[in-house]
């Protein structure tokens, strides 16, 4: 058990010892990671389904994120997006 953000990141980095991290998760999580300038690359896939509810994964930031597309993939089911994070 972890006690935040910061804290699973490096918990997670140790384990990785010279391997890369991938961060994954809902918007929360995403956000996290953004705000604390931990993402190089960020994928978003987006599935044509209306749920009604749910979190906005790029609200809630006081400055701007530039994201540069990478590529895009597109299926009946999906659209696969990589962004990479624009420093």
């Amino acid at each position: 058990m972890v006690d935040g953000f910061e804290e699973a990141l490096a918990e997670v980095r140790r384990a990785a010892g010279d391997g890369a991290v991938a961060i994954g998760g809902g918007a929360d999580v995403i956000r996290q990671a953004l705000r604390a300038g931990e993402v190089d690359e960020l994928g978003v896939t987006t599935a044509p389904v209306v749920l009604g509810a749910g979190k906005r994964l790029f609200e809630g930031f006081d400055r701007d994120v530039d994201l540069k597309i990478l590529s895009v993939h597109h299926s009946p089911y999906a659209v696969h997006t990589r962004y990479a994070v624009v420093r």
